[in-house]
């Protein structure tokens, strides 16, 4: 009888540490904590972007005026540490800050969220988005927002050249509920037109620069009503999509 239980016993032991289980506490015991700096202008609703990769849920309050730290274990193993920097154009300090380390390689990856020129927070001036009487939102509003998009990615981006060893880049299209009926146009921009333009002078140093859709936001943007055809399967997909691919990378 003893013998049948010692068996037992090594066969659960055998389930419990299967090479799945080893894997993931080698990485999760093992390996380094990658750091992960998310950048974005106040309003791409970065913070709640993590949230929902964290699955959290929806958060409350204003935008920090801080850099916030967020800790999550992929399926893997693999801990990430995601370094949110403040938006604003006065916070220009508090994101210079973290220009040391991109500089000596202690930064694995960069995720900067973006959303199409589709700002919008409490402070938000409504009679600047939309047309008098209308929900069309106005050209000009887009177009100067895009604009801050690609001014902010010149605070960080001549920082990363041939001696950095960041691993990779990935842009968030953001607010997908929005855009969504745009799509086609929307992720050209990003993958191949202006905005790529900007990020892709260091693909010399970094061989993966990605670019996924996303829909994070809770309430419509500025009250305007969701597109009906962004269904929740489709920003689950959207999620899971990012998720597979933030996996991939940290295996790297």
């Amino acid at each position: 009888m003893s013998e049948i239980w010692f068996w037992r016993l090594i066969v659960a032991i055998f389930k419990l540490f299967r090479w799945k289980n080893l894997k993931w506490i080698r990485n999760r015991v093992f390996s380094p904590t990658l750091r992960v700096v998310v950048y974005g202008e106040s309003g791409a609703r970065k913070t709640q972007f993590l949230y929902t990769i964290l699955g959290n849920g929806k958060i409350a309050g204003r935008p920090s005026q801080n850099i916030e730290h967020k800790k999550m274990t992929l399926e893997d193993g693999h801990l990430l540490e995601f370094i949110v920097t403040p938006g604003h154009k006065s916070l220009r300090a508090a994101r210079d800050s973290l220009r040391r380390d991109l500089v000596n390689g202690k930064i694995t990856g960069i995720i900067n969220v973006v959303n199409y020129g589709y700002l919008c927070n409490e402070d938000t001036d409504l009679s600047k988005v939309f047309q008098a009487g209308t929900t069309n939102i106005k050209a000009e509003y887009l177009r100067d927002n895009k604009k801050r998009e690609l001014d902010q990615i010149d605070e960080w981006i001549n920082l990363i050249d041939k001696d950095c060893k960041l691993k990779w880049l990935i842009t968030i299209v953001n607010k997908a509920d929005v855009w969504y009926d745009q799509r086609d146009s929307t992720m050209e921009y990003y993958r191949q037109g202006a905005y790529y333009d900007k990020i892709k002078v260091i693909s010399p140093c970094c061989n993966n620069i990605e670019c996924f859709p996303f829909c994070s936001t809770i309430h419509p943007f500025c009250d305007k009503p969701m597109l009906l055809d962004m269904s929740e399967q489709k920003k689950r997909d959207m999620h899971q999509a990012f998720y597979d691919e933030l996996c991939r990378l940290a295996s790297l």
